[in-house]
């Protein structure tokens, strides 16, 4: 049967035509159609449940596995199959989980915990298994892949790197501080290391296999975070004194391009993944996108919300950009001919707490409550719904 809108649709044409038979040919026409049609409903490709609220959700690179991690501790591994997100594994640390990241290519997972261990997970025969426990002597904040996945980097009282030698991991060097440290990351390339300690970024370069102390970042207040561009010749940071800054990188030194600037602290800041755009989010209300054109820096769109910005997420191809705030709605913004235009708000029952693409922009995963969400999006004629 037709809705209300198709019979309207029909009876126009059928004015329009004044054609005797053309009910009876559009009804074959349709006939035709859902025989060779795969599917003709929609589907819930998967919900993650957890006993406590879901905190962090990650896809492997190939997008074949969904990682989600709740505030007791546990992860689970789901993974892809005919369409539909079936758990696979549940993983587990003794204390809070500060980080999951996949490896490159998808085989390894690192999880960091305030247990003071990192733990490496190997996928074999199809089971996700634990193989290696990395000890500090403080909690674990962060541990993360290099670009090339031979070397893993730990965040603790010391930056630690380690290097895959002969199925093993071996402690590589030891970086460290007097002083905090809060975050770091490798360059798109492996060859530099941003690391904030006490609140300003330091980058390290490597040479001849051996890590050297470079250029320190002058951004006044605390820095929280910091990113290198895809192609690492910039590097975003994101303070307490409400600015974000874009450095340039002109002989290992790098020279400040553009600052951007909010009215309270800054809570989100990175790049698109081509590195033509960049967000930041603040606890003023607003997303601030803005675009590098002919050497520039320039500020395109600042959105609007009715709480404060809680995360954002670029889709893989840079065309649509996923943001999330405190009022539990989550808003997709697309760019149609180098303007972001706002496509679609998604209503949620309750805080939502990570969104994230999967690598190839068909899936956006969400978490919030007890629960992670995936989401499909579905293409109609250059329109993008979920």
């Amino acid at each position: 049967g037709f809705s209300n809108l198709g019979k309207e649709s029909a009876a126009q044409l059928d004015k329009f035509l004044q054609y005797k038979h053309f009910t009876e040919r559009l009804f074959f026409s349709i006939a035709k159609v859902s025989a060779k049609a795969k599917a003709l409903t929609c589907q819930d490709v998967g919900t993650i449940t957890h006993s406590t609220s879901v905190d962090k959700a990650r896809f492997s690179p190939d997008g074949n596995y969904l990682v989600t991690v709740s505030m007791n501790h546990n992860i689970k591994i789901s993974e892809l199959v005919a369409g539909r997100w079936q758990e696979k594994a549940t993983i587990w640390h003794s204390n809070m989980v500060s980080s999951v990241r996949f490896s490159p290519d998808g085989k390894r997972l690192v999880t960091a915990s305030y247990d003071r261990t990192a733990k490496i997970w190997e996928l074999e025969g199809g089971q996700w298994r634990e193989k290696t426990t990395l000890q500090h002597a403080d909690w674990v904040i962060d541990a993360f892949f290099s670009p090339d996945g031979r070397h893993l980097m730990t965040i603790s009282d010391t930056a630690k790197t380690w290097e895959l030698e002969d199925g093993q991991w071996l402690t590589k060097a030891i970086i460290r501080y007097s002083n905090p440290l809060v975050g770091a990351c490798f360059s798109p390339d492996g060859n530099y290391l941003a690391i904030i300690a006490s609140g300003t970024p330091t980058i390290w370069k490597l040479v001849d296999g051996e890590w050297e102390q470079g250029a320190t970042i002058e951004h006044s207040g605390w820095v929280t975070k910091v990113r290198f561009s895809p192609d690492g010749h910039h590097l975003l940071t994101s303070s307490t004194n409400q600015t974000a800054k874009i450095w340039g990188a002109v002989d290992d030194q790098w020279l400040e391009k553009a600052t951007i600037r909010h009215n309270d602290s800054l809570v989100i800041a990175g790049f698109s993944p081509d590195g033509s755009h960049l967000v930041t989010g603040s606890r003023d209300r607003t997303a601030k996108i803005w675009g590098h054109f002919n050497g520039y820096w320039q500020e395109k769109i600042t959105i609007q919300h009715s709480s404060s910005v809680k995360g954002a997420s670029f889709s893989p191809d840079g065309k649509h950009l996923v943001l999330s705030s405190y009022d539990d709605n989550i808003k997709i913004w697309r760019l149609v001919k180098e303007e972001w235009k706002p496509k679609a708000t998604i209503e949620t029952s309750g805080l939502v707490r990570n969104i994230s693409f999967s690598p190839d922009g068909t899936h956006l995963v969400t978490t919030s409550d007890f629960i992670a969400t995936i989401w499909l999006l579905k293409s109609q004629e250059n329109d993008d719904s979920c």
